[in-house]
C-alpha cells in the first residue's frame, strides 16, 4: 500500500470503508461548491470504490485520503487520467477547521509521488474560476495556462516549474528553510 506520513497526518490510498466519508465531503454544500455533483448514495461510492481499486491495481489511478495518527479523515486528493507523460490533479476537498496547511503538504506530497515515483512529467488540473482560493493558490506554482471556458481554467505544470517553486510554497506554510 502507497501511504506518506508527515509530521501531523497521513495520506493513504481510498478503501471502501471511506465511502461514507467521500459522500458527505463532496455533498456538503459549502466544500463541494466548486466540484462536479456526487449522489449521496453511499452504495454507489462504494461500486464507485470498487471499480476505482482495479485502476489503481492496474496503476492508472491513486485516490488518496488525509487522515490524523488518531485515524479522523480529513480530506481527499486524487491522481488520475494517466496520458503519456502527463498526469491530472484533481477531487481535492478538506474539511473546514482543520490546520490550513494539512491540504497543501498532501497535494505536495501526492504531486512529488506522481513526478517522481510515477516519472510523469507534466500534471493537468482544472480550477473554477470562482474558486479564486485555489487559483491564487495553483499560481504559486506559476503554472501555464493551457485554456479556459466560462466556468474553468486549465492549467499545465511541468516538473520543473513545479520543483522550482515547491520551496518557496512551502516556506509561505511555514515549512523548510
Amino acid at each position: 500500500m502507497i501511504e506518506f506520513k508527515l509530521r501531523n497526518f497521513k495520506v493513504r490510498l481510498v478503501e471502501e470503508a471511506d465511502a461514507s466519508f467521500i459522500v458527505a465531503l463532496r455533498t456538503d454544500s459549502l466544500l463541494s461548491k466548486h466540484l462536479h455533483a456526487t449522489s449521496t448514495d453511499i452504495e454507489l461510492q462504494k461500486e464507485w470504490i470498487k471499480a476505482y481499486k482495479k485502476r489503481e491495481e492496474d496503476k492508472k489511478e491513486y485516490y488518496y485520503i488525509s487522515e490524523t495518527y488518531n485515524n479522523e479523515r480529513l480530506g481527499l486528493n486524487r491522481l488520475y487520467n494517466f496520458a503519456n507523460d502527463t498526469f491530472e490533479l484533481g477531487s481535492w476537498i478538506f474539511k473546514k477547521g482543520i490546520d490550513e496547511s494539512i491540504p497543501i503538504l498532501a497535494d505536495i506530497k501526492v504531486r512529488d509521488f506522481a513526478y517522481d515515483e510515477l516519472g510523469f512529467a507534466k500534471c493537468r488540473f482544472e480550477v473554477r474560476k470562482e474558486n479564486k482560493v485555489v487559483v491564487r493558490y495553483h499560481q504559486l506554482y506559476k503554472p501555464t495556462l493551457v485554456e479556459e471556458d466560462e466556468a474553468n481554467f486549465y492549467f499545465e505544470l511541468t516538473n520543473d516549474t513545479y520543483k522550482s517553486n515547491k520551496d518557496k510554497i512551502l516556506k509561505i506554510f511555514g515549512y523548510g528553510s
